[in-house]
């Protein structure tokens, strides 16, 4: 799922106020496709009313990187830049969204492409194809610089274009390729896995706190919903070597004043009948707008077992509804954890 336009801006107020952060004149825009949301690093197309170049543009994308097509046509309403045909072909091609600053048609045709589309209408004429225009230009229109290699997110209350990835409240998850990343050991195949990767406009210590040290007070008072309790098999929360009954993890490491721990999850519901052992580590640390937390998995499956992709990421969204509960409660409660 694509990061929401409002928890972007929610999360980078200062990266409004500095423009790396950009939002576009939304209302000129309509939204067709399939996608009514999206969020993908940009490809820039730059020329007027031929569109040679924006399927040069889209047959480019080889490696089907889900990337956004911005294609500047001027503001022209005279002819169409994209139609059904490109738009299934660039869906095949992995692009998850297309910007156009000028029109489309066959939106019929286009609706029913599982890609999002935002142009400023339609209209039947097609473009002339006589291979003009640029690629991997810087272009402004709506009110914004959008820069080839930037990143667009859109969605129903508008669209964001941004210096570099912003994933915030809720983690982007980034699945490994199974084929690419499978090592068969002793006790079976082991993955590793990127988990989170977001800012949070939270403080680096309050987030790890609420987290990580005082996590047995915390879930269960502030999230009762996700946690009934926290106790702990052994040791307390804040030395190496602790059980922690949450998921019977064990610390392996924690280092405090540097927001990072070590733990391995050891028995649970999460294992099911596939996983020996988890081991996850996590580090925090301060952003621009307050923290980045990066979370990564090391699965190693139970002897003679190979799990799929859909299995290495499990829990994933029970653990994207924990991370935003968290900072959501540590927003409401300023004076949680402050000192």
């Amino acid at each position: 799922m694509p990061t929401e336009t409002t928890d972007v801006c929610d999360a980078n107020s200062t990266l409004l106020l500095t423009g790396e952060l950009r939002v576009l004149n939304h209302q000129i825009f309509k939204s067709y496709g399939g996608c009514p949301a999206f969020s993908g690093h940009v490809v820039t197309v730059k020329s007027f009313e031929d569109n040679a170049a924006v399927a040069q543009a889209v047959f480019a994308n080889k490696n089907h990187d889900p990337n956004v097509l911005v294609v500047d046509a001027g503001g022209s309403l005279r002819r169409s830049m994209v139609g059904s045909i490109l738009a299934q072909i660039a869906h095949n091609m992995g692009w998850v969204g297309i910007l156009v600053n000028g029109c489309i048609r066959d939106i019929d045709q286009i609706n029913a492409i599982d890609i999002g589309v935002r142009a400023l209408g339609t209209v039947p004429v097609r473009s002339s194809k006589k291979g003009g225009g640029e690629k991997h230009v810087t272009v402004h229109f709506g009110g914004a610089l959008i820069r080839d290699g930037d990143w667009v997110c859109a969605d129903s209350n508008g669209i964001l274009v941004s210096n570099c990835e912003l994933s915030v409240l809720g983690p982007t998850y980034r699945p490994i390729p199974i084929h690419e990343n499978a090592t068969e050991i002793l006790c079976g195949f082991s993955y590793t896995h990127t988990m989170a990767d977001y800012t949070s406009p939270v403080e680096v210590w309050r987030l790890f706190e609420a987290h990580y040290l005082d996590d047995h007070n915390f879930l269960p008072k502030f999230l009762p919903h996700l946690f009934d309790s926290v106790d702990f098999v052994v040791g307390d929360s804040t030395a190496v070597g602790s059980i922690k009954l949450l998921k019977l993890s064990k610390v392996d490491e924690l280092d405090v004043n540097n927001h990072y721990i070590k733990y391995t999850t050891i028995e649970g519901g999460l294992l099911e009948d596939k996983w020996d052992h988890i081991v996850y580590e996590i580090k925090i640390e301060p952003s621009i707008t307050g923290s980045h937390f990066k979370m990564i998995g090391h699965y190693h499956a139970k002897r003679g077992v190979k799990p799929t992709e859909e299995d290495v990421q499990f829990g994933r969204d029970a653990l994207k509804d924990m991370h935003k509960a968290v900072q959501e409660t540590l927003l409401l409660y300023p004076h949680l954890y402050a000192c």
